[in-house]
């Protein structure tokens, strides 16, 4: 699997600002040889999943390739719709394919879900950030992370990680997220 990054706003060239970095490095997390750059479609074409931070992310996402739509996805969004699929509706024995699978059910879920608040599907904005919120966003991120990697987990792996959430409210049971 290759991961890419790319901002909707990148600043282009730009390495990690400095309070991500710093709380990135905490975690053992080498972000210096990163550089920002611009998302294009043609990444979005390129791409089997994009997740972004924010419904408004995935919303310019989509204006640049429409069909994207089908395999775009806020990081919380993919999670809840994971949850509401359930780990053995995924199937597969490893992890690009249990996640090409998550991807293929998650879009028939998304039509179910009430979202009362839009918000609820966006991550905390790390513009202009301070350490103290970098740290409490990837505090809040931990949750979903968790629940997307027992989603796509081979059993094998699971077994040492142990059981996934019943619902999604145990996937934001720790993460307090502002609603702005």
């Amino acid at each position: 699997m290759t991961v890419v990054s790319a901002g909707t706003e990148a600043l282009v060239g730009e390495g990690i600002d400095g309070p991500v970095a710093s709380e990135l490095a905490k975690l053992g997390v080498d972000g210096s040889s990163h550089v920002a750059r611009q998302l294009r479609a043609k990444h979005i074409r390129q791409a089997d999943i994009v997740l972004a931070a924010e419904r408004a992310h995935r919303s310019a996402v989509v204006r640049l390739v429409p069909a994207a739509v089908r395999y775009t996805f806020t990081v919380l969004e993919l999670a809840a719709l994971g949850q509401r699929v359930g780990r053995s509706a995924v199937g597969g024995s490893d992890v690009a394919t249990r996640l090409m699978n998550l991807v293929e059910l998650a879009p028939r879920e998304r039509a179910a879900r009430v979202v009362r608040k839009a918000k609820v599907d966006d991550l905390r904005d790390l513009k202009r950030a301070s350490n103290r919120d970098v740290a409490r966003f990837l505090t809040e991120l931990r949750a979903p992370a968790e629940t997307l990697l027992r989603l796509v987990e081979p059993d094998s792996v699971l077994s040492i990680v142990g059981s996934e959430p019943k619902s999604e409210a145990d996937i934001r049971s720790t993460v307090r997220l502002p609603l702005r």
